[in-house]
């Protein structure tokens, strides 16, 4: 049996994720661009594209371990938000309120979800 280099898969779960947040919001901008969209189609645009990130990072890597899916979806999730955090923070002020804690949490919780059910339907 193969030894899965379990580092490596959430490493490669996270970069996943935030290439597929990166091209997402590219997307949007692009969009933006060339139409006059409001503020609420661009935010829940965004919320969408971070929701499909997180999921499609960790449906990869769960395919991969199989199992504790609960906990793979929390080790992806979480450094996920840090870097999405992070590069919010270069366009403006880094504010950490109750938006915050409340995009963390759902985060959390969709990486949670998503880790638990890839495990499940694997099984």
């Amino acid at each position: 049996m193969k030894k899965i280099n379990y580092l490596l898969q959430f490493l490669k779960g996270v970069l996943i994720a935030t290439a597929t947040t990166i091209l997402g919001v590219f997307l949007i901008a692009l969009l933006v661009k060339d139409t006059e969209a409001g503020s609420s189609l661009i935010s829940g645009l965004s919320i969408a594209v971070k929701i499909l990130s997180i999921i499609l990072g960790t449906v990869l890597v769960g395919i991969k371990i199989r199992k504790k899916g609960a906990l793979l979806g929390l080790i992806i999730a979480l450094p996920y938000w840090v870097i999405c955090f992070l590069l919010s923070s270069l366009s403006q002020t880094p504010v950490f309120n109750l938006s915050s804690i409340i995009d963390l949490c759902l985060t959390l919780l969709t990486g949670t979800f998503s880790g638990i059910l890839t495990v499940n339907a694997i099984k």
